[in-house]
């Protein structure tokens, strides 16, 4: 048994086609059907239940497991090889989710490449923060730029920073509910969001981490929020608030979008329409973090990109 076995049965496994997998492999259907036919005679068990539709077996969804983990450990072997033999070499990839990945992204990455030019950096961009999340559990990727697990069991985290949650507000709604001594006032000393109890609000789900924390912030201050749209992505999301229909809230990460013009240029919305206000609270959000799998060997380029962040970001 070698690796190319491994390679093949994987491959099976995944696609639970011959057909398919057979074309994404380059050979031909009959010589990965005799492939698995010799690997389940010298294992001495069926791992295949070749019934339409192809499944694994209880045996073939062990030995799957195993073999996943057998042949990430052979790559991530041959790469930290590689890198010892020569570090101006490699690969490594970042999950981060999208909109974050605006944000920070453009301040870590070109001075990452004016200093290892030769290392090819592929980016992974979830919709969501479990897409990122999952991709590093899958290992799709090195290292994550997520908020550290609640819970870290098999992740190690390394802190960059901790987000302060803002207020944005259409100029429109806060002006009409607020005389402008008020707002300045608001604007030196950080209000609760119950202040804004009446305003009707743009949301995001539960799911994401943003809208986790907006519905914390509205328990905390005893209110039960008027929701007028509820989304996903923090750019509609901004982009509504916008264009006056409630106001948001947005983790500090994200205020380059409202405060640097070459971070948002959108041609039927003008950013000056609205006012971001810092709100004061007792929660906690979790810091946002440098997330790999506990046990995994760091390359020396994902040391390196560590570590360059931590001076990016780590004020």
């Amino acid at each position: 048994m070698n690796s190319t076995n491994l390679e093949y049965f994987v491959t099976l496994a995944e696609e639970l086609n011959f057909t398919q997998a057979a074309r994404k492999l380059y050979i031909s259907q009959q010589a990965l059907s005799k492939m698995i036919s010799k690997l389940e005679e010298k294992l001495g068990i069926a791992l295949f239940d070749r019934s339409t539709p192809l499944r694994l077996t209880t045996a073939g969804q062990v030995f799957y497991q195993s073999a996943k983990k057998i042949l990430i450990n052979m790559d991530e072997c041959t790469r930290r090889l590689q890198e010892i033999k020569d570090f101006t070499r490699g690969n490594l990839s970042i999950g981060i989710s999208v909109t974050r990945g605006t944000v920070l992204l453009p301040q870590i990455l070109p001075k990452f490449h004016r200093l290892y030019p030769n290392i090819h950096i592929s980016i992974f961009e979830g919709q969501m923060t479990t897409d990122v999340d999952q991709a590093l559990n899958d290992s799709m990727v090195d290292l994550s730029i997520t908020h550290a697990p609640v819970i870290p069991n098999h992740i190690v985290s390394v802190p960059l920073y901790k987000e302060t949650y803002m207020l944005v507000v259409p100029n429109d709604l806060l002006y009409n509910a607020f005389s402008k001594e008020e707002i300045e006032d608001m604007l030196i000393h950080p209000p609760s969001i119950g202040l804004f109890r009446d305003f009707p609000f743009i949301a995001q789900e539960t799911i994401t981490v943003g809208g986790e924390f907006f519905f914390d912030l509205c328990n905390e201050a005893d209110f039960v929020p008027n929701i007028l749209y509820t989304v996903q992505n923090i750019l509609t999301e901004l982009n509504l608030c916008i264009s006056g229909a409630g106001a948001c809230t947005i983790a500090s990460t994200f205020l380059p979008m409202l405060t640097e013009y070459e971070y948002y240029n959108h041609p039927y919305l003008n950013i000056a329409s609205v006012t971001c206000i810092k709100l004061q609270t007792n929660l906690e959000s979790r810091p946002l973090a440098i997330n790999y799998i506990r046990g995994k060997i760091l390359t020396d380029a994902s040391k390196s990109f560590i570590e360059l962040a931590k001076e990016c970001f780590i004020k």
